[in-house]
């Protein structure tokens, strides 16, 4: 049914016009032979053009339908004769898709200029000079010619009969109008309660996602603050430690504050435009590789030419790479090779870490770094809210995260990137640089 309503609103008005013209040339040849030596020609072609233009051009429809009638009157162009009164029943056609088609206030003027046209085609098909014959057979039996007696006893019901049929023709189109307008706004309103079901049980998992936070910010922040306590404690009171496990007891607290900061920014920094504190970003990955230089044997390449991402990207690129070196720390120990490159040549950044498992051992997923999340749940969570995707698998030898941020496929903030980014650094800038084992 939506179908044909379709086809109608588009192609109906072509249609009914090809139709008219054809039912009244095939009717009219036998008569009258050669088209253009017809005495209605010119009222077949104008009575067609009005129906075709109806739908796309309604206001052009209704005024063409005017002119021609005033035309008539004035006696510029002779009117239909009363043999062949029903041509006039282009114009209900032409009402049909104006009212289907035609916008509200021109909807309603094709209404009010029903009345006009009936009158008016009534008035001519009964007037003396176009009765056409004595008998005045055709549009209504009349004795004789149509002398005012026989106007003022016919025009009201000849207007009557054009006027109900104008009408009906009107009132089906605005009916189907209007169905498909109150069909349209309960889809509308349908998609908008999904929608709205929808928000609401973001909003409720968002505010469980936030209880859940806090809770676990308490109980971080009081972890971590005793570990630095008890780290710098350890330090300060046995200062004949052996330098090892001094260096050690000091790595042990600049983590947890390191760990504690990053906590309390995450957690409670939330607001409207951002997270009230500085995000590392891709700039920050080339510290974050120094940091861990002692600890991991990392090699870093990149291809492709650099671009800025969104603030929320760099810090999804930032957490993902931080998240794999210490799953390679904890999985591989001291000394693991860890293999990190960065391809920028393609519609989004391509991140790529491998890292050595010692032999056959297989690799499980770890608790959560600081600052990060679920392990690599969390990372694919970050990829994801970033606008790309991450995959974590097995090689051999070696296990391989793979990632893949889009080039400004988040968030409104996009424009505003190149102030918030940090540098891209130096190891990253490298084009073309050549990977390590």
């Amino acid at each position: 049914m939506r179908v044909l309503r379709g086809f109608t609103r588009h192609w109906g008005a072509l249609v009914v016009a090809g139709g008219y013209f054809a039912f009244w040339y095939f009717s009219l040849v036998p008569w009258y032979g050669r088209f253009w030596d017809w005495p209605v020609t010119h009222t077949l072609v104008i009575f067609t053009a009005v129906v075709a233009v109806s739908a796309r051009y309604p206001l052009l429809a209704l005024a063409a339908v005017g002119a021609y009638l005033l035309a008539q009157g004035l006696h510029w162009v002779n009117p239909v004769f009363p043999h062949y009164w029903t041509m006039n029943l282009a114009v209900p056609f032409a009402l049909f898709f104006v009212a289907y088609n035609g916008q509200r206030w021109v909807r309603w003027a094709a209404l009010g200029l029903s009345p006009v046209y009936a009158g008016v085609m009534s008035f001519l098909l009964l007037s003396r000079q176009y009765t056409g014959s004595s008998t005045g057979r055709g549009f209504v039996l009349i004795n004789n010619f149509a002398d005012p007696e026989a106007m003022a006893n016919y025009w009201a019901a000849g207007a009557s009969l054009l006027l109900v049929i104008m009408l009906t023709c009107w009132l089906a189109g605005y009916l189907i109008r209007n169905f498909e307008e109150r069909a349209l706004l309960t889809r509308e309103r349908r998609s908008a309660e999904v929608k709205l079901h929808a928000a609401e049980v973001d909003l409720i998992l968002e505010q469980e996602r936030s209880r859940i936070s806090r809770d676990l910010h308490d109980v971080l922040a009081h972890s971590l603050a005793v570990i630095v306590a008890q780290a710098d404690g350890s330090r300060y009171v046995s200062q004949d430690l052996p330098a090892p496990v001094r260096a050690a007891l000091e790595n042990v607290a600049d983590s947890a504050r390191k760990a504690l900061v990053d906590t309390q920014r995450v957690i409670d920094g939330g607001r409207d435009e951002g997270l009230t504190g500085p995000q590392p970003g891709v700039g920050d990955v080339g510290a974050l590789i120094k940091e861990l230089a002692d600890k991991l044997n990392i090699s870093q390449t990149a291809s492709g030419t650099p671009v800025v991402l969104a603030e929320g990207q760099q810090v999804a690129v930032y957490r993902i790479v931080q998240e794999s070196l210490t799953n390679a720390l904890k999985h591989g120990g001291r000394g693991t090779h860890v293999r990190v490159h960065f391809d920028w040549s393609g519609p989004g950044l391509a991140i790529q870490v491998f890292s050595s498992t010692r032999g056959n051992q297989q690799r499980q997923d770890l608790p959560p770094a600081a600052g990060m999340g679920r392990g690599i749940p969390g990372m694919r969570e970050r990829a994801r809210l970033a606008g790309g995707w991450l995959t974590a698998e097995q090689d051999h030898n070696e296990f391989l995260v793979n990632a893949f941020i889009p080039y400004g496929a988040l968030l409104k903030n996009v424009g505003a990137a190149e102030e918030t980014a940090g540098p891209v650094p130096e190891e990253v800038a490298s084009v073309g640089s050549s990977s390590h084992g």
